[in-house]
């Protein structure tokens, strides 16, 4: 149990002493949770539908869901910053620091996507 823990230590450390990489994740860590805050205080129980969209290259279709659909959002986001910086610490360590940053970034880009597209859903939704 110790050797994990002490792993885990060095795994920081190095982590904090390269500032590059550690702006980016929080930069990630960041825009996780002002979605899951915005979540959390707008989303709000109701009996209605919500009506959405979704295209798979082709026609979009329209689909309705109730409001525990638009909550999965909050593990989402909280799914993309943690394995975005595992993936990321991983090729850093085993294989350069140009693709990890690339990796990083792609998480940072995804997030922000994400947030987006949660929004728009909810302000066009949002029961009064």
């Amino acid at each position: 149990m110790n050797k994990h823990i002490n792993q885990v230590l060095i795994v920081i450390k190095s982590l904090l002493q390269d500032r590059g990489m550690f702006s980016i994740y929080f930069i990630m860590a960041l825009i996780a949770v002002v979605n899951v805050l915005y979540i959390i205080i707008t989303l709000r129980p109701s009996d209605l539908q919500l009506v959405s969209h979704y295209t798979a290259f082709g026609p979009t279709h329209l689909y309705r869901a109730n409001w525990l659909d638009q909550s999965k959002t909050i593990f989402i986001s909280l799914s993309i910053l943690i394995f975005h910086i595992l993936i990321s610490q991983t090729v850093l360590i085993k294989i350069s620091r140009p693709l990890a940053k690339f990796i990083a970034w792609s998480g940072v880009f995804i997030l922000i996507f994400v947030l987006i597209n949660s929004s728009l859903i909810i302000n066009v939704w949002s029961p009064k």
